[in-house]
């Protein structure tokens, strides 16, 4: 890299951001879906707005953030209230909408993924920036060019880590959302914080189909003629338990 031309260093350049391009995909976590800039992220059991999750999205670059502000809905979100999940992803060229109730809600996960590759190739380029400093190769100038490139190699890997949330339905809908850091909403990316979201996300959805299996229950009952305070069976006209009197 050193005693070289600009030009060559600019092709060293190119064919490093290749080689940990290819290394990040290669290893670590697989997120599907388009990597969303991430606005929003609260999390609230007891919203005020009936949201307890509340995430939303943009798609990455200047111009999506400046569609964003001037009114252009193009922002995808993830919604949950204490009965169902609302997930909206939108883009130019249209919208899309999918509810379901959280009693459909088979399966839930989340994880993240970070770029190795960006990380290995920055750290190589420090290295052998110091090391030609030592031995006295490429001079001053090839030791702030490597340093600098591989530290903007070490801050891609710290702002392009993503992170993903998935949904599962019984009719095998997926939803979801894979998010990064926003640098100009100044809005982080943090695994405990999508950890929150999916245990309460679980909780709700415990909670409702506990709901719905103790209503069922009743109705069950209620249907057979049973007493639920004595357990005797009546005939289905009866209105009040023969035996107690409790009203069926």
């Amino acid at each position: 890299m050193f005693g070289i031309g600009f030009s060559q260093m600019i092709i060293g350049v190119v064919i490093a951001v290749f080689i940990a391009t290819v290394l990040s995909q290669r290893g670590g976590a697989r997120i599907a879906g388009p990597t969303l800039v991430l606005r929003k992220l609260k999390v609230n059991e007891q919203a005020d707005d009936g949201f307890i999750i509340d995430i939303d999205g943009r798609a990455s670059g200047i111009i999506a953030w400046f569609l964003t502000v001037v009114g252009f809905d193009a922002v995808s979100s993830l919604k949950v209230t204490a009965t169902e999940i609302a997930f909206k992803s939108s883009s130019l060229f249209g919208q899309k909408h999918v509810v379901a109730p959280l009693t459909s809600i088979t399966h839930t996960q989340c994880g993240y993924s970070k770029p190795i590759g960006l990380l290995i190739v920055g750290g190589l380029f420090i290295i052998t920036g110091l090391c030609g400093a030592v031995t006295d190769h490429g001079g001053a100038a090839g030791l702030v060019f490597s340093l600098l490139v591989g530290i903007a190699f070490l801050v891609g890997y710290w702002l392009l880590k993503k992170m993903t949330i998935m949904i599962e339905t019984q009719g095998g809908t997926f939803m979801g959302l894979t998010f990064k850091r926003s640098v100009i909403e100044n809005v982080s990316v943090d695994i405990g914080k999508v950890l929150e979201t999916i245990r309460l996300i679980n909780k709700k959805i415990l909670e409702a189909q506990g709901l719905q299996s103790a209503v069922a229950q009743v109705s069950m009952t209620k249907a057979s003629g049973v007493c639920p305070k004595c357990g005797l069976r009546n005939t289905p006209d009866d209105a009040f338990c023969v035996q107690c009197g409790e009203k069926l």
